[in-house]
């Protein structure tokens, strides 16, 4: 469950990218605000990362059984398909809705379930900076996409597990994407 931290959190990112999708306009329009504003798919995209987040987190607060209501593809979802914008919120607002994003198998396109041996963890680097860890592939992505890294960057790491067949020998690691490693090292 969040917490107020969480929430203010989100919302704050929520505001600074608006505030600077209107400072590029701005910009572009020689210090002035134009009537209409160019925004681009990649400021719309974090746009809606975050208001997602925001708006499934608070149906999840509001109905503690509930869980798993937002997923990396919804904000996609949107982008792709806005027209179908009051369906979709209206779908994540139902009580029953639970997004089968993390559960479904690697034939769907989703990150394999790859798991290290008994008594070992993946840590994911970032040009040698531990940024997260877990006791799965899959959970290194959920916790990946709790960190506020950008929307893109995010895409980036976690479609390059979808290519992983397996996973790094004890104390090894293996590069997903330039930058990015993942190490299999003994649980703490």
């Amino acid at each position: 469950m969040s917490t107020s931290e969480w929430r203010a959190e989100k919302s704050a990112n929520l505001i600074k990218e608006i505030c600077h999708v209107l400072l590029r306009a701005k910009t572009a329009n020689g210090s002035t605000l134009p009537d209409s504003i160019a925004i681009s798919r990649s400021d719309l995209g974090g746009l809606l990362w975050n208001a997602t987040k925001l708006y499934c987190d608070a149906h999840e607060e509001a109905s503690p059984d509930r869980e798993s209501t937002w997923s990396p593809e919804f904000p996609d979802f949107l982008l792709d398909h806005p027209e179908r914008c009051e369906d979709s919120l209206r779908i994540v607002a139902d009580p029953d809705f639970r997004d089968p994003y993390y559960d479904r198998p690697m034939d769907a396109g989703i990150i394999p379930d790859l798991s290290p041996a008994e008594g070992c963890g993946l840590e994911l680097h970032q040009q040698g900076v531990l940024v997260v860890c877990s006791d799965s592939l899959r959970g290194l992505a959920v916790k990946l996409s709790e960190t506020g890294i950008a929307p893109e960057e995010y895409l980036k790491v976690r479609n390059s597990f979808l290519e992983l067949k397996e996973l790094p020998r004890l104390g090894e690691s293996m590069e997903v994407l330039p930058g990015w490693q993942i190490r299999t090292a003994p649980a703490e």
